[in-house]
């Protein structure tokens, strides 16, 4: 073979890699198993940051789950947390992950971490802040609810 033909078969073989890797990479992660407490607070959050208030909604047990101040006062309807869902400010150097999660009977506790990153040098207060927050799950029939939530733009 001369030097064109094994460039071309190189460069097959180089596509055919990269193709490979480039399916594998960008294939995503599978949706979170809501039949367990971690899974329904990975859904909530994601729900949350991508700002689809009636998937988040349908995870919360009562109104009362989740810190939402209602227009006209009384008890929060759905309107006043898709309101809060959709005007939450999304900050992209926001990192959020699973700690663990504390199951004890038909409740559970799920700990997140929030880590917020500064793209400021160190010496300029750069670095990053982490916390711990909560939420608190019931069981129901064959699914998790949501009881005790952080504020939505805790998770935005």
């Amino acid at each position: 073979m001369d030097r064109f033909t094994w460039a071309v078969a190189g460069g097959v073989v180089v596509l055919g890699i990269v193709a490979i890797i480039s399916a594998s990479v960008l294939r995503g992660s599978p949706p979170p198993d809501l039949s367990t407490p971690g899974g329904v607070a990975s859904a909530y959050v994601l729900a949350i940051q991508s700002k689809h208030a009636d998937e988040a909604w349908a995870l919360l047990d009562s109104p009362r789950a989740v810190d939402v101040q209602p227009v006209r006062g009384g008890t929060p309807t759905k309107e006043d947390f898709q309101r809060q869902v959709n005007n939450s400010y999304s900050d992209p150097n926001k990192r959020i992950r699973l700690l663990k999660t504390e199951e004890t009977g038909d409740t559970a506790r799920v700990d997140l971490e929030i880590t917020h990153v500064s793209q400021a040098p160190v010496l300029l207060g750069g670095g990053s802040a982490s916390r711990t927050l909560s939420m608190s799950l019931k069981r129901s029939g064959e699914s998790w609810r949501i009881t005790a939530a952080p504020a939505v733009y805790e998770l935005g």
